[in-house]
């Protein structure tokens, strides 16, 4: 517990100069608080998210401190918000944070190129799986992985980076990262609290953050699914 408290100290003061140092330090802070207690930790979380949004161009789905995002970035900065909405209550403001979360995972995964490629529907899902609207299963610019490139095409796996130049987005490391995919897919399924919890409590922790997480699927459609079609509509 005394490791926790001095990392959260550290991140108080951490480099904060674009949205993934943001994000990573966001993301610690809360754990710091929800581990020891420390409103001080909840509360420079809360800082450090302030800064993260006022930051987003949701016109683009990007934020202004950063035009290169490796996966590693966009993980930390989907989980970042995430724990945020999930954790910060009304000290911050959800409306804003659902919008910067759809509005991000829209640009930054399904328009950046960093998903490369989706499968077609009936090879991914079983047919008990297939009763959803399409947009569950793949974003519709994103193409099958026959057309995605090479003689062989692309497997439905991330790039490693992306950027952004301020009018369109390019793909500047195709090659697949093991290590920040699974940063990502991680995150990505602790969207979903009825399928993985990634914020379990902490057997002697303090008491910081709710004890009980909201449920975000399992009747209807989801909180993330309900994000991105809701940022989809406008």
């Amino acid at each position: 517990m005394a490791l926790i408290d001095k990392f959260g100290a550290a991140l108080v003061n951490a480099n904060k100069d674009d949205a993934a140092r943001k994000a990573y330090a966001l993301r610690g802070l809360i754990e710091a608080w929800r581990t020891t207690g420390n409103n001080a930790y909840r509360d420079a979380a809360v800082d450090v998210y302030t800064g993260l949004a006022s930051e987003y161009d949701g016109a683009h789905g990007v934020f202004t401190s950063q035009n290169v995002y490796s996966i590693e970035d966009v993980a930390a900065i989907m989980g970042a918000i995430n724990s945020s909405l999930i954790f910060l209550g009304d000290a911050i403001d959800a409306n804003q944070g659902e919008t910067m979360f759809a509005g991000f995972f829209e640009s930054a995964v399904n328009m950046s190129g960093l998903q490369q490629s989706v499968p077609p529907i009936p090879v991914a899902k079983g047919k008990f799986e297939q009763d959803e609207p399409p947009i569950f299963y793949g974003y519709p610019s994103i193409p099958k992985p026959p057309m995605a490139g090479g003689e062989f095409g692309v497997a439905p796996v991330f790039a490693s980076e992306v950027k952004w130049d301020g009018g369109q987005w390019q793909v500047t490391n195709a090659r697949f990262d093991a290590a920040g995919a699974m940063h990502a897919s991680n995150e990505f399924i602790w969207f979903h609290n009825d399928e993985v919890d990634g914020f379990p409590r902490v057997s002697g922790a303090s008491t910081g953050g709710p004890t009980t997480l909201p449920t975000t699927g399992g009747s209807g459609l989801d909180v993330f699914w309900t994000r991105l079609i809701t940022f989809l509509s406008f």
